[in-house]
């Protein structure tokens, strides 16, 4: 991204923000600024921010920002840097958010976590967090998130992955979309959600699961069989 079109993304951030916009919008280049930071106070002390430490609380309390417009111009933007007929291939994913010390913040639940040094148990305590993000042509590190929506644990990650995908199908326009996915998303429904909304996926496939072919009835009498022949050499499928 150039540095005219980050100037002008910048604007149209800002003016997404309905309510206390200059303190959420300093606060938002403070967060970006001081990824070291750990507290609010040392946000509000930050060279990014210039504004006064009650402008900080202000901004949390009473600023409001509107969601659907910025998504759209993110999207939107995104989308200009790729060439007009270039296929969108997003991926969805979800991702867990440690929150072990924040006892009063709401909808926190288990969550599993890898077993990295850094982590004494696979198990703690936060939220899930679902992704859908627009995969780079060239291999990187960072990949530009399209959809963010935390999950309760009653939810099926599954289901809101469809919702996403719904939500974002509108912004693509006439484009050709292909979703990838884990193992854990290949279902019916999202093949079915995929197939529905035009859009072409490409899954992993569990090592546990058998493809069967259609099946064939082989003589009249007795009950028509559920499966035909199994699909071998199948570890992955695209539809």
């Amino acid at each position: 991204m150039n540095r005219n079109t980050g100037k002008e993304f910048r604007q149209q951030v800002y003016a997404c923000m309905d309510h206390r916009a200059d303190a959420l919008f300093r606060l938002c280049d403070g967060l970006l600024r001081e990824p070291q930071a750990r507290s609010l106070p040392e946000l509000a002390h930050s060279p990014f921010f210039k504004r006064q430490w009650p402008r900080v609380d202000a901004a949390l309390a009473d600023g409001k920002i509107n969601l659907d417009e910025w998504q759209k111009r993110c999207v939107r933007t995104l989308l200009a840097e790729l060439p007009t007929e270039a296929v969108i291939w997003t991926a969805v994913d979800a991702t867990p958010v440690e929150r072990p010390e924040a006892p009063t913040s709401e909808g926190r639940g288990s969550i599993h976590v890898s077993n990295v040094p850094l982590a004494d148990k696979p198990i703690s305590i936060g939220w899930m967090v679902s992704v859908v993000g627009l995969l780079p042509e060239q291999a990187s590190r960072w990949t530009p998130p399209l959809d963010f929506q935390r999950m309760s644990s009653e939810q099926p990650a599954v289901g809101v992955a469809i919702e996403q995908l719904q939500r974002l199908k509108p912004l693509f326009g006439t484009r050709q979309v292909i979703v990838v996915a884990d193992g854990w998303d290949g279902t019916p429904e999202m093949l079915r959600a995929c197939r529905e909304r035009d859009s072409g996926v490409l899954i992993r496939r569990k090592s546990n699961r058998k493809l069967s072919r259609k099946p064939t009835r082989r003589s009249p009498p007795g009950r028509p069989p559920v499966d035909g022949a199994l699909l071998r050499n199948a570890s992955r499928h695209a539809v």
